[in-house]
Parts: C-alpha cells; sequence; structure tokens
C-alpha cells in the first residue's frame, strides 16, 4: 500500500495480511522513522522508501539559481503546505535561503 502521512501508514498496517507500505522517506522527511517505522518493524512489515531523493533535490542538480516551473510542487509547495506539516521541505528552504547554506552540500 502506497500512502502519504504517517497516519495513513499507521492506519494501513492495521489490515490483516498486509506486507508493505511504500512511504515518502529521505533526509528531509524523517518523521516515518521516528513514529513508524518501529510499529512496522513489530507487525513485520515491510517498507519502501518513496520519493527518496526528495523529488530531486538530493540529486546535485539543483542550487540557489534552479527555477521551478509554475506547476512544479516544488515551486509553489517550497513552505510544505501540501504536506504532513512534520515533513515539508522547508528544511531545504533554509539550507537555501540562509547565509549558512554553504555547509550543506546540493
Amino acid at each position: 500500500m502506497s500512502v502519504e502521512k504517517v497516519d495513513e501508514a499507521l492506519k494501513a498496517i492495521e489490515y490483516p495480511n498486509l506486507q508493505s507500505v511504500q512511504i515518502i522517506f529521505n533526509i528531509f522527511r524523517q518523521r516515518p522513522a521516528e513514529v513508524f517505522f518501529g510499529e512496522a518493524k513489530r507487525l513485520r512489515v515491510g517498507i519502501l522508501a518513496r520519493v527518496p531523493l526528495a523529488s530531486g533535490l538530493l540529486t546535485g542538480k539543483i542550487n540557489r539559481q534552479t527555477v521551478f516551473a509554475p506547476d512544479d510542487h516544488r515551486n509553489f509547495n517550497r513552505y510544505g503546505e501540501s504536506f504532513d506539516r512534520a515533513r515539508p521541505f522547508p528544511a531545504l528552504t533554509l539550507r537555501l535561503d540562509s547565509r549558512q547554506s554553504k555547509n550543506f552540500a546540493l
């Protein structure tokens, strides 16, 4: 089963005979590891990482000058309005917008 949010994953593993859950998990979205992974392990449910390269943000090809198309979610969803608030893109935004971003390799 593929889900968007941790709450959905927790609900999904209540289904009998569920074998695996696909959930967004990458360096910017760590909430599944904090909340869901332990429960999935306890129930012996497999986990598939969805969007492991954060929609291309972890490929090394995106920098401060990168411009996304107006309809690209990385443009209009920059602050994570469309995501579970515990796992939006602000982690990237802070690094791209701050003067300390030179410490973070993109």
